[in-house]
């Protein structure tokens, strides 16, 4: 089995959102894990740069429920606090 985490944005304008979701229905379908986090509005590959909590917190708790991680220690998923928007 594989595990994919896609951290994308709906105003990427290099990959678009409904391209991310038909890929991770694509890795589900062939019995994969397809874990999908979308921003509103954050750049291309920028998505830490501008969401940095939010992202390790993502990337722990996608890296926390992998069965066998043979290279990086698990770590507790910290969520991010509440946004201010």
């Amino acid at each position: 089995m594989f595990s994919g985490l896609l951290l994308i944005s709906e105003d990427d304008v290099v990959s678009s959102v409904q391209t991310n979701c038909k890929l991770a229905e694509g890795w589900r379908k062939a019995q994969g894990k397809a874990v999908v986090k979308c921003w509103e509005r954050s750049s291309h590959v920028l998505h830490y740069r501008e969401h940095p909590e939010e992202y390790e917190y993502e990337v722990d708790r996608f890296v926390a429920e992998l069965e066998a991680v043979t290279k990086a220690p698990k770590r507790k998923p910290v969520p991010p606090p509440p946004s201010a928007a």
